[in-house]
């Protein structure tokens, strides 16, 4: 029995419960987009079936800046290096977005639990999508020089035990090999859960709410779970703008959005 053979039954898929293989099936080639290919490689374990993986719902056609779906007009009008028309009147405070998921099933099921359950055996998986998107992104421009996850209030760090983002950059610090600025930025401000408000009292409510503590690079990611109105990403953005930072690009798992 040949290698390919032995390894050919992995595990069983967390979304169907079929066997896994860990050999990819040749539609693999078909992806449109390289970050959207079935991420096995000899050797690893996935927890997903290819199958499955062809039902994620994977950020394409994106704004560059905010991260938003491109209109259909927007489509036409431009190519996908332009931002998007509110972008272009109204620009954030961040530089790019790079999300490799929509926040729906099943994908905001994973982030729930892994965010509220601590299901951590979901973080590699997650991540190595992540990468692969920030890799095709990056490919023709430097990577950051410094992840900063968004921090917690010491209260909520406390009651949660972790900082789900600080698990992710983790993850891609040791895939991309960029520094984290673990005490660079803290949340000394104790705010109301985001989820409760709208996109007026996210931004009253998180005013004030970060202070950077030392001088970052000139080029920073900030590192989120879930990108929903930007208005953490773009307070943390400001405030590390105004400590030096050139570049400001927010990275994280899913973006949420209407469709």
């Amino acid at each position: 029995m040949d290698l390919f053979s032995v390894l050919k039954i992995a595990s069983d898929c967390l979304f169907c419960g079929c066997a896994v293989e860990t050999i990819p099936s040749a539609a693999d080639s078909h992806s449109t987009e390289v970050f959207t290919q079935y991420p096995v490689k000899l050797g690893q374990l996935p927890i997903i079936c290819y199958q499955c993986h062809t039902h994620l719902p994977f950020c394409i056609n994106n704004c560059l800046v905010c991260g938003l779906p491109l209109t259909p007009l927007e489509l036409q009008a431009s190519s996908l290096s332009s931002p998007c028309g509110e972008c272009l009147k109204n620009s954030p405070a961040f530089d790019h977005t790079v999300s490799i998921f929509h926040y729906q099933a099943p994908i905001n099921r994973l982030i729930t639990q892994l965010k509220y359950a601590s299901q951590f055996r979901y973080l590699p998986l997650l991540s190595s999508y992540l990468v692969a998107k920030i890799s095709h992104f990056y490919r023709q421009q430097s990577l950051p020089q410094a992840l900063v996850p968004v921090p917690l209030h010491p209260s909520k760090l406390k009651a949660r035990g972790f900082n789900q983002s600080s698990l992710i950059a983790a993850e891609l610090q040791k895939r991309l090999n960029i520094p984290i600025l673990t005490s660079g930025v803290i949340r000394h401000k104790k705010t109301f859960p985001q989820s409760d408000l709208d996109a007026k009292q996210r931004q009253k409510n998180l005013k004030n709410a970060f202070q950077v503590l030392l001088k970052p690079p000139s080029h920073i990611a900030i590192i989120d779970d879930v990108v929903t109105t930007g208005a953490t990403a773009s307070e943390l953005a400001k405030v590390l703008r105004l400590a030096g930072a050139k570049q400001v690009d927010v990275w994280s798992l899913a973006r949420a959005y209407d469709i």
